[in-house]
């Protein structure tokens, strides 16, 4: 590349790593890159770099002059944007209030049926595995059809599975629509934040990061919501029917925003490429720590109220725990930015993994409310950078799949938070309980953090001639 000078875009800032910045233009890029080998040649860094750079500038579709920004295939944006992130962003709080609030909401469909926890955690996996159908078809089709007919169409889909939970007369009409209910709410995130990936090229990451936010803030405050909405006398019929009310809402704004990114096409699938990324030790690594994980995660929050009603015997903090539980978690996710630069990201998820599990077993054994939500506390404050550990490595090991793979991690995911919180709920009926049961969250966690340290182990394949080729 002509007039490259890697001194001067680049600085060491740890043995194995290198934060990697880029000015064209009126756009910056900063990339965190990983050496298996911190002795490699200076030459070789040369090239990685250059490349890398080349990649940047492929992948984003950019082309920059001195004072303009132009989208290769796609219109200039009329309008501000202000509009269309708020909307994004209230997307994803919806979607984490709804998950926030299911360990609320399932014991009160199981009064209503008659349903015991192993029969609440099947309507639960019901909704996740619509969860996978809905994050993989979704995104490749906001890659396609562009974003906002795909949120328009998950929004509605999400609406109506909610609504038909709220007029359901028994256990098979719940789980007739729970996996459309997960369908539209995973698609319609996923929409989302491809949508805000598209407007904000050049702050990408940090946009991303701040709908994660707008996520954990959701899941903090719809669980009170509901909370206090059930104990007021509100019925859970009604409360299904607000948040349906509430997505047809959203749908509207989506529909009549016409500031829009309308993307191309897009390159045919290659599916030989799929193919070796699947096949990769790597990255088969990487989605078994996330279907543990994930399923961890979702058991502990998703039970954590009936454990704190039936076992401890403390209705009001079992109203409370998941807004506890997922402000620590915010808390976690907002801490990650720094120790990522620092660190690398499979130690720091392996270090979260096992302290959460830690977290999870003086939770589940203790006796005393107060001890125990701040152990729920510490639980969450662990689990809330694993996820962001993963995503990064993903980016380090595959950047010119990385669709595909955050596709499959997704999926991954969504396997995990469908079997291990019925696991759960199944293993709490007749003599073990819930103690015992509860034991299956840091057993899971600890798992991921063990394949975290084996991913550790492989080096980081390169390849000068493309990074994004796999080999």
């Amino acid at each position: 590349m002509r007039g490259f000078d890697s001194s001067s875009i680049g600085v060491f800032d740890a043995p194995d790593r290198l934060l990697l910045r880029i000015r064209i233009g009126t756009v910056r890029y900063t990339q965190t890159v990983s050496f298996c080998n911190y002795r490699q040649r200076r030459a070789d860094v040369r090239i990685w770099m250059e490349t890398i750079l080349e990649f940047a500038i492929t992948e984003s579709s950019i082309c920059a002059d001195e004072s303009e920004i132009a989208f290769k295939n796609e219109p200039i944006l009329k309008g501000g944007r202000g509009r269309i992130v708020a909307a994004s962003f209230a997307v994803n709080a919806v979607y984490g209030a709804y998950l926030g609030a299911i360990g609320l909401l399932l014991p009160q469909l199981g009064r209503a049926f008659h349903l015991d926890p192993a029969h609440q955690g099947r309507i639960m996996s019901a909704s996740f595995i619509g969860c996978i159908a809905g994050v993989l078809i979704c995104g490749y089709l906001a890659d396609r059809l562009g974003s906002k007919r795909v949120l328009t169409a998950a929004g509605i889909a999400f609406g109506a599975g909610v609504f038909l939970v709220s007029i359901s007369r028994g256990e098979l009409a719940v789980l007739c629509a729970a996996p459309l209910m997960g369908a539209g709410g995973a698609g319609m995130q996923t929409a989302a934040n491809v949508l805000i990936g598209d407007l904000f090229v050049a702050r990408r990451g940090s946009m991303l990061n701040a709908c994660q936010v707008a996520f954990a803030c959701g899941a903090v405050i719809g669980p009170a919501i509901v909370a206090h909405s059930l104990d007021s006398g509100t019925s859970w019929r009604q409360v299904y029917v607000g948040i349906a009310l509430f997505a047809a809402l959203l749908t509207l704004v989506a529909v009549f925003q016409k500031s829009v990114v309308k993307r191309s096409a897009g390159p045919a699938l290659d599916r030989r490429a799929l193919l070796k990324l699947f096949l990769q030790p790597a990255y088969a690594l990487l989605c078994i720590a996330q279907l543990f994980y994930a399923g961890a995660e979702v058991g502990f929050f998703g039970w954590m109220p009936t454990f704190f009603r039936d076992q401890i015997g403390s209705p009001l903090w079992a109203g409370r725990v998941v807004s506890v539980f997922w402000l620590a978690m915010t808390f976690g996710r907002l801490a990650m930015g720094p120790l990522l630069l620092r660190f690398r990201a499979t130690s720091i998820g392996a270090v979260l993994a096992f302290s959460g599990a830690i977290g999870a077993v003086l939770a589940v054994s203790s006796s005393n409310a107060h001890a125990t939500m701040l152990f729920v506390f510490q639980t969450g404050l662990c689990f809330g950078g694993i996820y962001s550990t993963i995503l990064v490595e993903a980016g380090n090991r595959f950047p010119g799949n990385l669709g595909s793979a955050i596709g499959g991690i997704a999926a991954a995911s969504s396997a995990g938070t469908s079997t291990i919180p019925w696991l759960v709920g199944a293993l709490s009926i007749g003599s073990m309980g819930w103690r015992v049961a509860l034991m299956v969250i840091p057993i899971s966690v600890s798992i991921s953090g063990v394949f975290l340290i084996l991913l550790k182990r492989l080096p980081v394949g390169f390849s000068p001639s493309g990074i994004g080729q796999l080999r």
